[in-house]
């Protein structure tokens, strides 16, 4: 029987919990093969080392937004690559910096990504900061639509 790998796609500005939500979400899925895909807007990736050791495959997208040009391309191409290892699940981190509005689009292509579920995103948010950043921040204002 033919399964599809089930996507959530983790949103949220810096600082709002992503990651550590991430390592929580992981044992949720018990005795399912876990894929997390991790975006950093860095040069060099930190939360990768933090998500290690989870039982769960880990790619890293490091230096620009996984929704912008920049990094579409390497997002979609690690994309394709997890769904060959054929994972229950996919967890995908993007970049607090990133705008998630195209992701819905991007992600339900099932031409292109054979095999894919998207699920929808999941947005944390800072409730300590979130009127200040939400104030300053275009990014941060279209993370939770």
């Amino acid at each position: 029987m033919f399964s599809l790998s089930r996507l959530y796609l983790v949103t949220g500005f810096l600082g709002a919990g992503k990651t550590t939500f991430l390592k929580r979400l992981v044992h949720c899925f018990p005795g399912q093969r876990t894929a997390l895909i991790v975006n950093e807007y860095g040069r060099e990736g930190v939360d990768g080392a933090l998500l290690s050791g989870l039982g769960a495959s880990l790619t890293e997208i490091d230096n620009g937004s996984i929704f912008c040009a920049c990094r579409l391309e390497q997002f979609e191409e690690v994309l394709r690559s997890t769904l060959t290892e054929k994972p229950d699940v996919i967890l995908v981190e993007a970049s607090g910096l990133s705008d998630p509005t195209g992701a819905d689009r991007i992600l339900g292509q099932r031409e292109k990504f054979p095999g894919l579920t998207y699920t929808g995103a999941i947005c944390l948010v800072d409730a300590a900061r979130f009127h200040s950043v939400y104030a300053s921040s275009g990014v941060c204002r279209r993370q939770p639509t």
